[in-house]
């Protein structure tokens, strides 16, 4: 059996789920601020993130509107624990 064979039922991570870039994370946080702005409480949930997929997909960012919400979820977080850090010490380092 050659590598090709095996591919059907072996999934690499990049295949699963591709790595952000910074530039698609900032197209991403483009995407959301925008959605935010513009149907704020129109939107259900899920369409609010088909609606974010579909337009990341349109700039180059082919993800699933879940590996976006978990992309957003994990920028929420790092950005939570930058703040708290930054609440922590007793001087601005910025």
């Amino acid at each position: 059996m050659d590598g090709d064979a095996c591919l059907g039922s072996r999934h690499t991570r990049s295949l699963v789920a591709p790595d952000w870039s910074v530039t698609d994370s900032l197209i991403l946080v483009n995407e959301m601020s925008t959605i935010d702005g513009d149907y704020l409480n129109a939107l259900s949930s899920y369409q609010k993130w088909n609606v974010i997929a579909h337009n990341c997909t349109k700039l180059d960012v082919v993800r699933t509107l879940n590996q976006c919400r978990r992309k957003w979820e994990s920028l929420l977080d790092d950005y939570g624990r930058i703040v708290e850090y930054k609440a922590q010490l007793s001087h601005d380092p910025y």
